[in-house]
C-alpha cells in the first residue's frame, strides 16, 4: 500500500512538470550607445545697422561612434546672453528658453552620418561684442532600436 501511494505521488509529480515548459531567452549581446560629438562653426555674420541688430549663421555638424546607427539625436546648446536663436534649418527646435536652445533631428535626417549631419542657426544679438560661439554644445544619439531586434 505504501509502494501504491509512492508510485501515485511519482506519477503526479512527473505529470506536473511534463506540463510546464522551459522558456530559454538567449539575451541579446550588449551594445554601448553610440557616442555623439557636435562641431560648431560660424558661416556668416554681419554687424547690426540702421536700427537692424546683428547677427549671425552658424553651423553643427554631428559625428557618432564608427559603425553604429542612430534613430535620432538631440543637440542642447548654450548661446551667450544676448543671442536669440531665430530660425533654424535641418532639425526640429525642441526648446527654445533663451539662451538655451535643445534641437532634434528632422524626419529626413535621424541617422548620423559623420560628417554630413548637419543643422544650422540664424540668430541675431543685442551688441556686436556678444560671441557668436556657444558657451556649451551636448550632443545625444538614440540608439538604433532596430539592431537590438535584429540580435534576436
Amino acid at each position: 500500500m505504501h509502494t501504491t501511494t509512492y508510485r501515485r505521488a511519482l506519477t503526479l509529480l512527473l505529470s506536473a512538470l511534463g506540463t510546464l515548459t522551459a522558456t530559454t531567452v538567449a539575451a541579446a549581446p550588449a551594445q554601448a550607445a553610440p557616442t555623439c560629438t557636435a562641431t560648431y562653426k560660424v558661416t556668416s555674420s554681419w554687424p547690426a545697422v540702421g536700427g537692424q541688430p546683428a547677427g549671425f549663421h552658424g553651423e553643427f555638424t554631428l559625428s557618432t561612434t564608427p559603425g553604429t546607427k542612430t534613430d535620432g539625436w538631440r543637440v542642447e546648446v548654450h548661446f551667450r546672453t544676448g543671442v536669440e536663436v531665430r530660425a533654424n534649418w535641418d532639425s526640429v527646435m525642441l526648446l527654445d528658453a533663451d539662451p538655451t536652445y535643445v534641437f532634434g533631428n528632422a524626419p529626413w535626417n535621424f541617422q548620423i552620418i559623420p560628417g554630413s549631419t548637419k543643422f544650422g542657426v540664424t540668430a541675431t544679438k543685442t551688441a556686436n561684442n556678444i560671441s557668436n560661439t556657444p558657451w556649451s554644445i551636448a550632443c545625444a544619439a538614440i540608439p538604433d532600436q532596430d539592431s537590438a531586434a535584429r540580435l534576436l
